[in-house]
């Protein structure tokens, strides 16, 4: 069984290791000079987030990082989805039961390949990006910004379990690898989507802080910054904030702002903590494991009781 799961996946496997290795190369080679670049920088004291890389190449590399959002994904779709449902649409299954493989070999033999073979491959990767990426951490001090949570620390490997789980159990429901295509797509962006939006900033009670508007903004460096709204007296402004008529003369913008404060006027910001970030990869890598678990589950009470 093990010589033949070679045969059937070598090219994908053989793929996956050329793109990996490829963009490690490139990775490590930007990232040291990366690094190199960072250090000299903080030791002329020159530093500046918007323009210490400007002009020299990386924003494609920014983005070819980023893009690596999909790669749970494609796993999903390339690996997992056509592993059970090609062969039950083929019917390529029923000569492998009939033979001396049992089904419960059959399926366990499959499904610790694809799980062992995404956790290898999402972890090598995310180890690169979040090495290549700890520069921009460090000059930009926001891990929590944008796709920056999603495509570093141990959430990737998450992400990849659940859309493989979520891949092989679609295959093996449908028996067809089309519709397990399209469910693998539409489920997994959806979970995601639910989860990020909705579900990520109610792991721990946010913080607020309440500040007047010429002071300087109290929160940390790398906090997730969830809201921000002014107030007056306590109450929320919700139209737009116009200078009231005892301000409307006072000429520039910070003088503005503390005749605006002398009034009442306040600054409100809900926000996440930076040291909540690692908390926030666990709890959230956490739901999608456990997600992955339910679809495995699924996958071996169908394929189990499903006749061939």
């Amino acid at each position: 069984m093990t010589w033949l799961l070679w045969r059937q996946h070598r090219l994908q496997a053989a793929v996956a290791g050329a793109a990996m290795a490829a963009l490690a190369v490139l990775l490590w080679i930007t990232g040291v000079h990366m690094a190199d670049a960072y250090r000299a920088c903080r030791a002329s004291a020159t530093c500046s987030g918007s323009t210490l890389f400007q002009g020299q190449g990386y924003g494609p590399l920014q983005n070819l990082v980023t893009l690596t959002l999909a790669v749970p994904l494609l796993l999903g779709v390339l690996w997992a989805a056509p592993l059970i449902g090609r062969e039950f649409e083929t019917g390529t299954h029923t000569l492998a039961w009939t033979q001396s493989v049992t089904r419960r070999h059959w399926l366990t033999s499959k499904l610790v390949v694809l799980i062992g073979g995404t956790v290898a491959c999402s972890a090598a990767l995310t180890g690169v990006v979040t090495w290549w990426s700890g520069t921009l951490n460090s000059l930009h001090g926001n891990r929590f910004d944008g796709a920056r949570f999603d495509t570093q620390g141990v959430l990737p490997i998450a992400y990849s379990l659940f859309a493989v789980s979520l891949g092989v159990a679609a295959g093996a429901a449908l028996r067809r690898l089309l519709p397990a295509l399209g469910v693998t797509i539409f489920g997994f962006v959806a979970v995601r989507i639910l989860v990020e939006g909705y579900v990520r900033p109610l792991f721990q009670h946010p913080l607020v802080a309440t500040f007047r508007l010429d002071q300087n903004d109290p929160i940390s460096s790398g906090a997730w910054v969830i809201s921000q709204t002014v107030t007056l007296n306590g109450h929320e402004v919700s139209n737009a904030v116009q200078g009231p008529g005892p301000c409307a003369g006072t000429g520039s913008r910070s003088q503005m702002d503390t005749c605006m404060s002398d009034l009442g006027y306040r600054m409100v910001t809900k926000y996440q903590p930076a040291n909540r970030y690692w908390p926030f990869q666990f709890i959230e890598s956490a739901i999608f494991v456990g997600l992955a678990a339910v679809l495995i589950a699924v996958c071996v009470i169908v394929v189990r009781r499903r006749d061939a």
